[in-house]
C-alpha cells in the first residue's frame, strides 16, 4: 500500500499492476489491497503469475518488470485444458512451463527481480536458474521487512532511471555502506583491527549484493572487492547468509535512524500523507 501512494502521488505517470497467486493467479486493483486475501488454496503457481503480468504490461512503455514475492517454489501450472494442474513436489511440465514464461519475459525485456520469505534449497536453485535466465535479482527477506525493501528497490530504480538514459536493473542494497571509523573517530586503543575488517567486509557485500543480488553473489567476489582471501571471510562470517544478514540489519537500523530523523524534522502537526512521504524519501 505504501508503495501505492508513492507511486500514485510522486510518480503518477508510473504504472503499477496488481497479480496474486495460489493453485492460479488473477489481477486485483489497489484499493482491493486492505482487504485482498485467499481461500486456502493448494499450489504456487508462477507461471500463471507471470503470463497475467506480462499481459498487462504489454499495454506500457519504458523500462519494465515483475516483482515476485514468494514463499514456495512452483507446484503448479495452467495445462492445456487451461484448467490448473498441481503437484507437489514439482513436476517436470510445472518447472518447463513456468521457465518458458521466463523465456517469454526476458525476450520482451522484461526484468523478473524475485523476493523470496522462505528459501528452501529447493527454491533458492530454481530461483538461480530463473536469474541466470533473465538476468534479474533475487533477495531473501522477511514478512516484517518485506515492505521496506520494496520501497528501497523501488526508489533507488527511480534514482538510477533519473540519472541514465539506458534500461538499468533496480537494485535493493545499492544505498547500504559501511563507513569504518578512522583514528580521528576513536581513540587508537580503542580501534580493533577485527572490527575494520569485518566492517569491510559488509561494506564490499552490499556493494555486489548491489550489483549482482543474492543468488548470483559469491564469496569470492565479495572477498576481492574486500581485498582479501576468500578463505579469510570465514574467521568473521560463518556463511553468505551469515553475511547477507548482518547487511540487512544495519542497512535497516541505518534507514530506522533516518527516518525518525525525517519525522522529527517534519514535525508532529503534519499530516499522515507528509509523514509517509518524508518518510520514504529519507530511505
Amino acid at each position: 500500500m505504501a508503495l501505492h501512494s508513492l507511486i500514485s502521488s510522486q510518480y503518477p505517470r508510473d504504472y503499477l499492476g496488481l497479480v496474486g497467486f495460489a493453485e492460479s493467479a488473477f489481477e486485483f486493483k489497489a484499493q482491493q489491497l486492505p482487504e485482498v486475501s485467499w481461500d486456502y488454496a493448494y499450489g504456487t503457481n508462477m507461471q500463471h503469475g507471470f503470463m497475467i503480468a506480462r499481459r498487462l504490461l504489454a499495454r506500457q512503455s519504458g523500462t519494465k518488470q515483475i516483482i515476485m514475492i514468494t514463499d514456495g517454489e512452483p507446484t503448479a501450472h495452467i495445462g492445456p485444458s487451461g484448467q490448473p494442474y498441481f503437484n507437489y513436489p514439482p513436476s517436470p511440465e510445472t518447472i518447463e512451463s513456468t521457465l518458458k514464461e521466463v523465456a517469454r519475459a526476458t525476450k520482451e525485456d522484461i526484468r523478473i527481480n524475485i523476493f523470496m520469505l522462505d528459501p528452501n534449497n529447493y527454491l533458492r536453485q530454481f530461483v538461480e536458474k530463473m536469474t541466470h535466465m533473465n538476468g534479474g535479482r533475487a533477495f531473501f527477506t522477511s514478512p516484517d521487512n518485506l515492505g521496506d525493501y520494496v520501497l528501497v528497490d523501488f526508489l533507488e530504480h527511480r534514482r538510477r532511471l533519473s540519472s541514465t538514459e539506458g534500461h538499468t536493473p533496480h537494485s535493493l542494497f545499492r544505498n547500504t555502506r559501511f563507513t569504518p571509523m578512522s583514528s580521528t573517530d576513536l581513540a587508537p586503543d580503542r580501534i580493533r583491527k577485527g572490527e575494520r575488517t569485518r566492517t569491510r567486509i559488509l561494506d564490499a557485500a552490499a556493494d555486489v549484493l548491489a550489483r549482482r543480488g543474492y543468488a548470483a553473489a559469491t564469496l569470492t567476489e565479495i572477498a576481492s572487492v574486500a581485498k582479501m582471501q576468500a578463505g579469510s571471510l570465514y574467521y568473521h562470517f560463518d556463511s553468505k547468509d551469515a553475511i547477507v544478514e548482518e547487511v540487512m540489519a544495519v542497512g535497516l537500523d541505518h534507514a530506522r535512524e533516518a527516518i525518525r530523523a525525517a519525522l522529527k524534522a517534519v514535525g508532529e502537526e503534519a499530516s499522515g500523507h507528509d509523514r509517509l512521504m518524508a518518510a520514504v524519501v529519507a530511505y
